[in-house]
């Protein structure tokens, strides 16, 4: 046998394999699934397609097992039968596969344990924190006294102009003169 022969029959095996695997998992895949969507012509609210041979529970099969042969998720099935049949299919949302991120999975974890650390930090430097706000109001009430002598200051300066064009337009009366 040459190498050609020997790598083609390992492709083939291999290839084997893999179509096992496959047919496997598509088989968990719509078992998983039929568990989850319910008879979308039954009364019952809890009958599972799997134990159902309506109509349209059969044209719901069809299409599952059409969507697991292409390669379609659990949840985009889910969703897909929800988008045909209605939003009231889905009877056990617990076995959808959790696809946020994982920061987001831990999301109120991870906030409270940042405003704890945080709560913590503060009440730690709480004695730190009085004397800067005591210095901080000390430093505030100067400047608002500062503000105060200079807006005084001004006025007094916009009074003494004031009182200096009075003047002239005294003298330039006086002089008949505009």
């Amino acid at each position: 046998m040459s190498s050609w022969d020997e790598n083609y029959d390992l492709h083939a095996k291999k290839r084997k394999n893999q179509a096992l695997l496959n047919a496997k998992k598509e088989e968990q895949t719509l078992a998983e699934v039929y568990e989850m969507i319910r008879d979308a012509s039954s009364k019952e609210t809890a009958r599972a397609i799997q134990d159902s041979e309506s109509p349209t529970a059969l044209d719901q099969k069809r299409i599952i097992r059409l969507l697991v042969r292409k390669g379609w998720s659990k949840n985009e099935i889910t969703y897909e039968c929800q988008r045909i049949f209605g939003n009231d299919v889905l009877i056990k949302p617990e076995k959808l596969e959790d696809d946020r991120m994982p920061i987001s999975k831990y999301k109120r974890f991870i906030m409270f344990s940042i405003f704890g650390a945080y709560y913590l930090l503060r009440k730690a430097k709480q004695g730190q924190m009085k004397t800067a706000l005591k210095n901080a109001k000390a430093v505030s009430q100067n400047l608002n006294q500062q503000d105060k002598l200079k807006t005084t200051e001004h006025q007094k300066i916009v009074e003494e102009a004031e009182s200096l064009n009075h003047l002239k337009e005294d003298v330039f009366k006086k002089l008949h003169m505009k």
